[in-house]
């Protein structure tokens, strides 16, 4: 279980290092980069059926990561 939980953070990590390789590349303005993360996190939240609560809950544990 932990090993496959490290394989999918893994691939994750590969994907949006893609994503934001693809932005540099095409010149996107960091705030649109941005707004194109929030919109996928939003879509792959309501398609896992994710609710607001757990949208916030999830937000929180993103923002324990920010350096204060």
């Amino acid at each position: 279980m932990e090993d496959d939980r490290r394989k999918e953070a893994e691939s994750a990590v590969k994907l949006a290092s893609k994503f934001m390789m693809q932005a540099e590349i095409s010149k996107v303005k960091a705030e649109i980069a941005y707004a194109a993360f929030g919109n996928a996190f939003l879509r792959m939240h309501l398609g896992l059926s994710k609710t607001k609560a757990d949208w916030l809950e999830i937000t929180k544990h993103m923002s324990e990561y920010f350096k204060d």
